[in-house]
């Protein structure tokens, strides 16, 4: 059996995830909850499963793993005792210049 840790979010994820959250909501509000819920499934998933996600092409470090969920990139660091969700960012954004911001 895999082994399990812990999912937690980092204040920059959870930024990004109300970001989008309200973007889709303006928009639609089936659609900002359907979102939630899939960010939510593919972040719990990895308590269990947490390298199934393919090591970040820009930064090429086998601890930070990303999940794509719908168009965007759920970055997360796969850590001894935990799992960090680090980051959601679209899939159209330049990944360098949206991981260095907003320190």
């Amino acid at each position: 059996m895999a082994e399990t840790r812990p999912v937690v979010w980092s204040e920059r994820a959870l930024e990004d995830v109300e970001i989008a959250y309200r973007y889709f909501l303006d928009r639609s509000s089936t659609y900002a909850a359907k979102f939630l819920t899939e960010v939510e499934l593919a972040a719990d998933s990895l308590n269990q499963f947490s390298e199934r996600g393919r090591i970040v092409p820009e930064l090429q470090l086998p601890s930070l793993r990303e999940l794509m969920v719908e168009n965007h990139r759920l970055v997360y660091r796969v850590e001894a005792s935990q799992i960090t969700i680090a980051r959601l960012i679209h899939g159209r954004q330049d990944f360098k210049s949206s991981w260095k911001s907003r320190p």
